[in-house]
């Protein structure tokens, strides 16, 4: 992954990321699937680990700890846990990741063992705790294959990003064109928060906001 990338996405917030892809007409937003720290961020290519509902007996079901050969440095783990409320793994797993140089994991479902987690360094976003277990209810079967959460495709290596506010993804040949109505945008901000600061008339400030509906085109 292209550092420069990676340092550029880490120091914006994904409010603003999210109106770089509407001036794009990109569509990515997860819903309902939040950092278990609000200060947490993470930004990196999906691994994806597709989870789906048992039929007979017999059928293939990975292992978390089978899977850390597989993904590369900096990966985002994204399981699609299907939004049940059941755990998808604990801290034992989330330190496999950890240690195996994951950049994060995202949880399309809920995960046990929640202030352990909480005390590691890796981010994890999920929808919030679960002691029941996966037993019975879901298997990992396939993984490294496009997934589809809250009606949004991830396909793996798209870019994961996520804050406070939730998880966007986007293809990764979008990053440049997202960054660069980033740059515009953050400028944008900037110049809001002085105007609000001076008590600026409110019919300044609104034309200071509409700066950022307007495509920034390159020279």
């Amino acid at each position: 992954m292209d550092k420069r990338i990676k340092d550029f996405f880490m120091r914006v917030e994904t409010g603003i990321v999210t109106d770089a892809m509407n001036l794009l007409n990109l569509s990515g937003w997860i819903t309902g699937i939040f950092p278990l720290k609000s200060e947490d961020k993470i930004f990196g290519p999906a691994f994806t680990l597709l989870g789906t509902r048992p039929k007979h007996k017999g059928e293939k079901d990975y292992v978390l700890y089978d899977l850390a050969e597989a993904w590369n440095k900096d990966d985002i783990l994204v399981v699609d846990g299907k939004g049940g409320d059941y755990s998808l793994m604990g801290e034992n797993v989330v330190h496999v990741g950890e240690r195996w140089g994951l950049g994060g994991i995202v949880l399309n479902g809920c995960c046990r063992d929640y202030l352990q987690i909480k005390k590691r360094a890796i981010p994890v976003f999920g929808m919030g705790p679960a002691i029941e277990l996966k037993k019975g209810k879901l298997i990992y079967t396939d993984y490294n294959i496009p997934l589809e959460i809250s009606g949004i495709r991830i396909n793996p290596g798209d870019y994961i990003f996520g804050d406070a506010d939730g998880i966007v993804t986007f293809p990764s040949e979008y990053a440049e064109d997202i960054m660069y109505q980033c740059e515009m945008i953050w400028e944008v901000e900037k110049e809001i928060e002085e105007a609000i600061n001076q008590k600026r008339p409110l019919k300044e400030i609104k034309a200071i906001v509409k700066k950022k509906t307007v495509l920034r085109v390159r020279n």
